[in-house]
């Protein structure tokens, strides 16, 4: 909303409510030219400056709750609604209040006002000047209040959690983190914990696929329940058997489901590959075993 002043020029206006304030230029009729040979005249206009002031729309944090309460959507209406509610605060602290505070302090310089304070020392009442005004600034509780709460997560697995909450405001955002208060687990829980997952680490890094001439082949379990590795290893004992098969050539689904040929000698190095990556594992699962367990177990 704009409202017309009296003020004569912007620098009149207290430096600490100057912001709220602007200069409008508009335009008056002052008189008429002479009438031409129609007949006709034409205003005489001229620019003139007035000070306006500035003043928000008034919304409340009362107006921020029913947006909420309405499940309006936080982005497109809760928090413009929420701006607009810290815009009329802030004038309503920061201009209204403060005029109201400068007349306060004005008078209480000129009449120093006086109320009877019990004194101790005389026992009986003596006169006090009372306080000198304060100057009002925003209560930030206000806007904090109906801020966009975000729960922050924690590390379970690292964490304990103490059942309590600590607040972080981000007045920039207009969000306010609640942070779950917690104190680290102790080094054995950690360990225990990354010794489980080493297991599962371990496993999944046995099983995975063999990369072999630029195809790769599947080694954990399919989706008949068998593990790859098994059918490998089932072909060559099935040529154990009848050594007159190691000729033949096996046609293999690889793990993109492409069809390719492997011979005996083929299935010999895919298993040799699993069994030397399988020691390898082991080797490396072992000396991180004997370690204090508290970082977590990788393969190279």
């Amino acid at each position: 909303m704009i409202i017309d002043t009296d003020y004569t020029s912007l620098s009149v206006v207290d430096e600490n409510i100057r912001h709220y304030y602007s200069e409008n230029v508009r335009e008056r009729v002052i008189g008429y030219t002479e009438p031409n040979e129609e007949g006709e005249s034409s205003p005489i206009v001229e620019s003139y400056t007035v000070i306006v002031l500035n003043q928000p729309d008034k919304v409340t944090y009362q107006d921020v709750e029913q947006r909420r309460g309405e499940r309006k959507p936080w982005d497109l209406v809760v928090k413009p609604e929420l701006e607009r509610a810290i815009a009329w605060e802030e004038f309503k602290v920061n201009h209204n209040q403060y005029l109201d505070w400068l007349d306060a302090l004005a008078l209480w310089e000129k009449d120093q006002p006086t109320e009877p304070v019990w004194d101790e020392g005389s026992g009986e009442y003596i006169d006090q000047v009372v306080s000198r005004p304060v100057r009002p600034s925003v209560d930030l509780s206000n806007r904090r209040s109906v801020y966009e709460l975000q729960v922050e997560e924690y590390q379970a697995d690292y964490e304990h959690f103490l059942g309590t909450y600590t607040d972080l405001y981000r007045d920039d955002l207009l969000v306010v983190i609640r942070v779950p208060d917690t104190e680290p687990k102790s080094d054995s829980d950690i360990a225990d914990y990354h010794a489980e997952l080493a297991i599962k680490t371990r496993f999944n890094a046995v099983y995975a696929d063999i990369e072999y001439n630029g195809h790769c082949y599947q080694m954990g379990q399919g989706k008949d329940g068998i593990y790859g590795i098994d059918n490998f290893k089932n072909v060559l004992t099935s040529i154990a058997i009848d050594p007159s098969k190691e000729g033949e050539t096996v046609y293999w689904i690889t793990a993109s489901n492409e069809v390719e040929p492997l011979s005996y000698s083929d299935i010999k190095a895919i298993i040799g590959s699993f069994n030397e990556r399988q020691r390898r594992i082991f080797v490396e699962y072992s000396a991180w075993r004997k370690g204090d367990r508290l970082s977590l177990f990788t393969c190279s």
